[in-house]
């Protein structure tokens, strides 16, 4: 794990010191994955190239009451990457429970080893009025676990619409719904709802986007609330940096999140911009013979491209949970083969 980190980080360093040493704050507004934070970046800048396909891309251009496509597009890639725990199974061999030890089957062990499958997604941006958007995506993947005969399929859909309230804020909403199927463990389904305000400003010198949503998560339970909070800030010479903050109420029965944080940082390179990511989450709600689980997990992640159509994902990571079997370390070696 410690030789995948250091060898991960390596390339990260090595990329992007082939990338301009020093980039204009605009830049990494760009790079962040927000075009509403690179529109305003670059009007304040006034990159005048820049700003004509954000404006179109933001729905700028709308005219009439008609929707108006923007983009649209399907996607499909193969799917190759090393998973030390593919089913979620327990670590560990053994578990004790109000003094007993237990030997865990072999069927609810975790499993590792090289994961192969493909993906299909796409989706559909249009405008509907003058900045604002309805965005309709999907998204579906099958794998496989080789030499285990594990299997896990997977189907997505959401519709999030952006809808622009007057000068640098927007009301934004989204829809979505996912169904799981695996042949080690029972199907799960999951809806979720979201709404809330973002607003685009700049403070000290550096332009920012904040976004707050109340958030309602139907699981097979029943329904889960919170509340999640995202900033991003475009620094020059650094990068897009990015804060995300999220709260849930607890669900009794099912082990959902209850707290997380991420850090992350996007910066450019030769090819396609990498970012490094650091996670933290709690989850909680289940109970296992009397036995309340709690789980806190923290991982990093760094996503990088090594030639135009070649990328490398590589996560590792630690859980520590209250049942001591489901202490993990956790690592995922991902090569990400894309416009082949």
């Amino acid at each position: 794990m410690v030789t995948c980190a250091a060898f991960c980080l390596s390339l990260l360093f090595a990329g992007t010191a082939q990338a301009e040493e020093e980039f204009p704050g605009w830049y990494a507004s760009l790079i962040s994955g927000s075009d509403r934070l690179a529109l305003y970046s670059a009007a304040r800048a006034g990159v005048e190239g820049a700003i004509p396909p954000l404006i179109y891309r933001t729905g700028g251009m709308h005219r009439g009451a008609a929707p108006r496509v923007i983009a649209r597009d399907v996607d499909a890639r193969p799917i190759l990457y090393y998973a030390t725990n593919f089913n979620g199974g327990i670590p560990g061999a053994q578990i004790s429970l109000g003094g007993l030890d237990f030997t865990i089957d072999d069927e609810s062990r975790a499993k590792s080893g090289i994961v192969a499958g493909a993906s299909v997604s796409g989706g559909l941006v249009a405008s509907y009025r003058r900045g604002s958007l309805l965005r309709l995506s999907f998204g579906s993947s099958a794998e496989w676990l080789t030499g285990e005969g594990l299997r896990r399929q997977q189907l997505g859909v959401s519709g999030c619409g952006q809808h622009h309230l007057g000068g640098w804020t927007w009301l934004d909403g989204c829809i979505g719904a996912i169904r799981v199927w695996r042949s080690y463990d029972r199907h799960v389904s999951q809806q979720n709802i979201s709404l809330g305000p973002t607003v685009i400003y700049t403070a000290g010198g550096i332009d920012q986007q904040f976004g707050l949503r109340a958030k309602r998560i139907f699981h097979e339970d029943g329904p889960q609330n919170g509340l999640q909070a995202d900033w991003i800030g475009a620094f020059s010479g650094i990068g897009a940096i990015s804060i995300g903050l999220e709260w849930a109420e607890m669900l009794e029965g099912e082990n959902t999140t209850l707290r997380g944080m991420s850090l992350g940082l996007v910066r450019p390179t030769e090819f396609s911009p990498v970012k490094v990511s650091l996670n933290y989450d709690e989850t909680g709600g289940y109970r296992l013979a009397g036995r309340d689980r709690k789980d806190r997990t923290i991982s990093l992640g760094v996503e990088m491209p090594v030639t135009e159509k070649i990328g490398l994902d590589a996560t590792i990571g630690r859980r520590a949970s209250t049942i001591d079997a489901y202490d993990e370390s956790f690592w995922r070696f991902n090569v990400d083969l894309r416009d082949w």
